[in-house]
C-alpha cells in the first residue's frame, strides 16, 4: 500500500467510506474504520523508514527482539505485502497490557505455526502483518501504538477522531477508533496530494 499505485488504494477506501456515509445521510458522523487502519500503520513504518529508524527489507526478528526459526527471512516488507507466510489463521488479536501490545503474547504462537509458505514466495491478505508491525513499532518508539497514530498521523492533520475509550486501538481491523467521512477523506488526499507521509520506496502493488 505504500507505492504510488498504493495511493489509488487509499483513495477508493477512504472513497468508499464517503459512499457510504453519504448514503446514509451522516457525512459528519464518525464511522468505524475498519481496515483503513491497515494504512495508518502503513504510514508509521513509511514514516519511521524515512528517519532512518528502519528498513523496509529489515529483519522483523530484530524489530521485535525475538528468535527463531519460524521468523527467518521475514521483513517488514513482507509483513506490509502480505507475503510473511505466516498462517494468520492461527493467530490470534493482541492482548495489551498498559496500552501497549503484549509483544510476547502475540510473537510466541509464530514460534508454534508451520510456515504454509517461504517469505516473499505467496500473498495472503490478514491480519498479522499490522498486528506485528504495531508490537515493533511501539518498541522501536516506545509509545503505544494509539499515541503513535494519534501524535504523529492524525493530529498533524488536524483530525481529533472519535476513540473508544479505555480501548487499544488494533493496527489492522481499526477497532477503537471512528472517523468521520471528512476526517478520513483529509488523511487520504494528503497522501495523494502531497506525498506527506507515503513513501516512495517501491512496494508491490497487490489485492487488499
Amino acid at each position: 500500500v505504500l507505492a504510488r499505485l498504493g495511493h489509488v488504494a487509499i483513495a477508493l477506501v477512504c472513497g468508499s467510506a464517503l459512499a457510504t456515509a453519504s448514503v446514509d445521510g451522516a457525512s459528519k458522523r464518525a464511522v468505524p474504520i475498519g481496515c483503513v487502519a491497515k494504512l495508518l500503520t502503513a504510514t508509521l513504518v513509511s514514516a519511521s523508514a524515512e528517519r532512518s529508524l528502519l528498513a523496509f527489507d529489515g529483519s522483523v526478528a530484530e524489530l521485535l527482539g525475538v528468535r527463531g526459526e519460524a521468523w527467518r527471512g521475514i521483513t517488514v516488507r513482507h509483513l506490509l505485502e502480505h507475503t510473511h507466510g505466516l498462517d494468520d489463521s492461527l493467530l490470534a488479536a493482541p492482548r495489551y497490557g498498559d496500552g501497549f501490545v503484549d509483544r510476547g503474547e502475540l510473537s510466541a504462537p509464530v514460534e508454534a505455526l508451520t510456515r504454509w509458505a517461504r517469505a516473499g514466495t505467496a500473498y495472503s491478505y490478514g491480519n498479522a502483518g499490522a498486528w506485528l508491525l504495531a508490537a515493533a513499532l511501539e518498541r522501536l518508539h516506545g509509545r503505544p501504538f494509539h499515541a503513535l497514530v494519534r501524535d504523529e498521523v492524525l493530529q498533524p492533520l488536524g483530525v481529533e477522531g472519535a476513540w473508544l475509550e479505555g480501548a487499544p486501538l488494533c493496527a489492522a481491523t481499526g477497532a477503537g477508533l471512528a472517523l468521520t467521512a471528512e476526517e478520513l477523506a483529509r488523511f487520504g488526499l494528503l497522501a495523494l496530494a502531497k506525498d506527506r507521509f507515503i513513501s516512495a520506496a517501491p512496494i508491490t502493488p497487490l489485492p487488499g
